[in-house]
């Protein structure tokens, strides 16, 4: 919260995100692009004042994009990704992302409304009524909840108006079942002192366009969420803010489509092949995804008029249900059932901050934790299906079916302390000096317990009957993890003059370590817990506003180191009794002894006149292995695990590409004009977005996905008193088919045995196809 009694000076600094109508000055001064605060350092600061590499992306901006979803701010951020499957998303930075093989800290952490968000999956649903992002690159180790080895999302929702009341409503419709409907209002309760606002979506949306091809099941995801927000400043000694957010989604939109190589031997997949592009889901019944959320925000500000004493308190509680055929294809062979029960997700932070000294302000603080959460994951194989007569036993020679039915539980415990300091020093008119440290005590108690039933069923003609079960062995694996590591930051900047600055900043930050997280009961366990991870970091930087402040350039560079880096790779062959036989496939993370980061970014915004507006950025970002000589892979050399008696293969990624959802490259530009109507009131307006991604490399398969490019057109009528908008827009105008990275491998079935090739690959990462809307927008 942007209390009104913030006042500490600038000790970071940021590269801003401009776009349309938020580059332009609104008042008859002087051409100038308009100025933006953020709260990257938790006081409220002008964005291009600042020693640290942030993007700034307006709520205004995000709607006028029509973007609706946290995925959505990767056309505005060059070098981020925001994706992946909703039970388990990914947020890569830089280069580096996070795919999870179990419960663990995050890379990239997510903030909302200045509170860590445990469970990253909370923001992947529907973003409405939204201030402001903020995106920080590199090590964040001193200020926020929790220490992030690659960088941190900052979300700001709206706070109510205590003064009138006022709000929107938004509508969108569009190609692929789109109907997204948006509201907000604030009404003061007592004017100048206390308020609340109301906000809510309904999102219906078939986006992918993707299809089921062997069901007559129309696709479609439904979100449905609404937030009420307190605010209560009674006076300048104290303000207050409490939120609460609920949200339902419910979706049967698949969770893979198929590509399918000419000749496969599988009924029902077509024998001469298909394209992923065609977006089809040969899968022998319909996902099923289910999730309900609960999130409480409470911040409290009391000032001292010498100090600011802040509390910042988060509760949540979600569950996450999903069913899906886990191999893809018309045979009814597989399925896996997930359920993610978050029992308690509750944060707290307690800091002190002096007030607009001359020459030190510090910060102080203590940071608490406790989480709770249970996952249970049901997946059935099949070994043998529909094989008439060829079982030993006491049976008539009947079609049999033998399955397996794994069950696995993960019931998972933290409790996390902190420590930190924060300290800026005015040295004089133009050097600034900021130094931070944070102490990190985090604990993890997880129990991965697994049991394998196996079924017997025969056809007699009437369809298959189980005659047989036979339970499995409960297989449980404690695991104790402890991280006890100091992080920090030491910055340096010069102001060249009123207008420019340049800067240098070394961070340091990490992560715990913890538990591959075991579905099939395959991890060897000698292997399975991994160490924490740490990062260095050193970043050099220039900013600056130049030809009277219409134009804005930001450049910076960084090299950055990580140790213990944890790698996570799937579908790994496995020889379970050294009889040279690689019977299992196993999911591991791992310790890679180091990965380097490396790259710059160049940012450009430019005020032509005051119709029209400009912005081009540029992210390179180089990461590699460095030293990792033992990484699972399908092709490497056989390596022995003594203590388990198993082997598994394994390569030297060394100087190999690390692997990302983003590639070397990324380019964002934007262009925005506006043309007034005169006498109408109103003016009409047309927007342009271009985004381009080099080719990307996937962390599991290590295979390469082409670089492409995607251009988005917006166009409408506005009034010029901001009451009403009627936009017409399309996205992925030129319907660029692209594959963003493909982490999966042939799947396999057992028909007619246990692991027959189907030739189909699983995608679930495409880019959106062409579609074409409209948003009506009405302000009161």
């Amino acid at each position: 919260m942007e209390h009104r009694f913030s006042k500490t000076r600038l000790s970071l600094t940021v590269s801003a995100l401009l776009l349309g109508s938020q580059a332009l000055a609104q008042s008859s001064s002087p051409l100038v692009l308009e100025e933006i605060t953020v709260t990257a350092q938790k006081t409220t600061e002008l964005l291009q004042d600042v020693p640290v590499s942030v993007n700034a992306v307006t709520g205004k901006v995000f709607e006028q994009n029509v973007a609706f979803e946290m995925k959505e701010l990767n056309k505005f951020i060059p070098g981020m990704y925001a994706n992946g499957n909703k039970n388990n998303p990914n947020i890569a930075l830089r280069g580096v992302s996070t795919i999870a093989g179990g419960p663990t800290t995050p890379r990239a952490n997510i903030f909302v409304d200045g509170s860590y968000q445990s469970q990253q999956q909370l923001s992947f649903y529907s973003q409405f009524d939204i201030a402001r992002f903020e995106v920080l690159r590199g090590p964040q180790g001193t200020l926020y909840g929790k220490a992030s080895p690659t960088g941190t999302i900052s979300i700001h929702t709206r706070n109510p108006d205590l003064t009138e009341v006022e709000g929107f409503i938004k509508h969108s419709a569009g190609q692929h079942s789109l109907s997204n409907t948006q509201f907000g209002v604030s009404v003061p309760l007592i004017e100048n002192e206390l308020g609340v606002r109301f906000a809510g979506v309904y999102d219906e949306n078939q986006s992918s366009d993707y299809e089921y091809a062997n069901m007559n099941v129309d696709q479609l995801s439904r979100t449905k969420s609404g937030r009420v927000t307190f605010l209560w400043e009674p006076g300048d000694m104290f303000s207050g803010r409490l939120s609460h957010l609920y949200s339902e989604y419910d979706s049967n939109e698949s969770r893979f489509i198929a590509g399918v190589e000419p000749g496969s031997p599988i009924p029902g997949l077509p024998s001469e092949g298909i394209s992923p592009f065609e977006r089809q889901d040969f899968s022998n019944f319909p996902r099923d995804a289910n999730v309900r959320i609960n999130q409480t925000i409470a911040e409290l500000n009391f000032d001292f008029d010498w100090a600011v004493l802040t509390s910042q308190t988060y509760h949540a509680t979600s569950t996450n249900d999903e069913f899906y055929d886990a191999d893809s294809t018309p045979i009814d062979d597989a399925y896996r059932n997930t359920q993610i029960n978050l029992s308690k997700l509750f944060n707290t932070e307690l800091r002190l901050a002096s007030s607009d000294n001359d020459f030190w302000n510090w910060m102080v603080g203590v940071y608490y934790a406790n989480n709770d959460s249970r996952t249970t994951v049901d997946t059935k194989g099949t070994a043998v299906n529909g094989l008439p007569g060829n079982f030993v036993g006491p049976f008539p020679p009947f079609p049999v079916n033998i399955s397996f039915v794994s069950a696995t539980t993960l019931d998972a415990i933290s409790e996390d302390w902190g420590a930190f300091t924060h300290n800026t020093f005015y040295l004089n008119d133009d050097w600034t000096l900021t130094l931070g440290a944070r102490w990190n005590n985090e604990r993890r108690s997880n129990v991965n317990a697994i049991a394998t039933d196996i079924d017997i069923a025969l056809d007699t003609g009437n369809g298959y009957e189980t005659i047989t079960s036979v339970p499995g062995a409960l297989n449980a694996r404690p695991a104790e993890t402890t991280w006890i590591a100091w992080t920090g930051t030491a910055k340096l900047a010069y102001n060249l003059s009123a207008d420019e600055m340049v800067y240098v900043t070394i961070d340091r930050g990490g992560r715990a370590g913890g538990q591959t997280l075991d579905l099939a009961g395959t991890t060897p366990p000698s292997i399975s817990e991994y160490d924490p991870e740490s990062s260095n970091s050193i970043e050099i930087g220039y900013k600056g506003e130049l030809l009277d402040r219409r134009l804005r350039l930001n450049l910076s560079a960084y090299y950055q180191m990580y140790n213990d880096f944890q790698f996570y790779t799937q579908d790994q062959p496995l020889d379970t009794n050294l009889d040279g036989n690689y019977d299992e496939m196993f999911r591991i993370t791992q310790n890679a002894k180091e990965v380097l980061a490396q790259g710059a970014e160049a940012e450009v915004t430019y005020l032509f006149n005051e119709n029209l507006s400009g912005m081009l950025s540029v992210s390179y970002n180089d990461t590699k292995f460095e030293d990792f000589d033992d990484a699972a892979c399908g092709d490497g050399i056989r390596t022995v695990i003594p203590a388990d008696g198993q082997a598994y293969l394994a390569c030297d990624l060394g100087g190999d590409r690390l692997g990302s959802d983003t590639g070397n490259w990324s380019v964002i530009s934007r262009a925005s004009y506006s043309l007034p109507l005169g006498r109408w009131g109103a003016e009409w307006y047309a927007d342009a977005l271009y985004n381009f991604y080099s080719t990307r490399v996937s962390p599991i398969t290590r295979i390469d996905s082409p670089s492409y490019a995607t251009a988005d057109f917006f166009t409408g009528l506005r009034s010029t008193d901001g009451v009403w908008d009627l936009k017409l827009w399309v996205k992925n105008a030129f319907d660029k088919e692209a594959i963003q990275n493909i982490n999966s491998y042939e799947t396999t079935v057992a028909f007619p045995l246990r692991g027959t090739p189907t030739g189909l690959l699983e995608y679930d990462l495409l880019a959106n196809p062409r579609q074409v809307g409209l948003t009506g927008t009405y302000n009161f």
